[in-house]
């Protein structure tokens, strides 16, 4: 696998990247533990377009898990653990979602109104 590798929901396997964009998940293989960061141009958007089956994204601000059947959303640090509605996503982390049907999610803070 290369050393930054993302999701690609519809083939559900890992793919290589070499650009990031917004929302999306990636995974970075490191020989030691590190800082860094990944910068890129905010495009104005908050919807993250989910497809079926499994989906790795991340968000920009924290954004409350939404409360939708068959929503599975898995989180690692050291642990892979699941979230529940209404716990939020957090910036810089990667989230695993099983979305039952296409869902656009709306990754906005919680005090705002879904922009999608």
């Amino acid at each position: 696998m290369s050393p930054i590798a993302s999701w690609d929901s519809a083939a559900q396997g890992y793919v290589a990247i070499t650009t990031s964009q917004g929302r999306q998940g990636m995974l970075v293989m490191m020989p030691h533990q590190t800082d860094f960061e990944i910068r890129g141009v905010y495009d104005g958007s908050t919807c993250i377009q989910l497809r079926p089956k499994w989906n790795l994204v991340g968000v920009t601000e924290p954004s409350p898990v939404p409360d939708l059947d068959d929503f599975v959303v898995w989180w690692h640090r050291q642990h892979f653990r699941s979230l529940v509605a209404g716990e939020l996503l957090q910036p810089s982390n990667g989230y695993w979602i099983h979305a039952p049907a296409p869902i656009e999610l709306a990754a906005t803070k919680p005090s705002q109104e879904p922009a999608c």
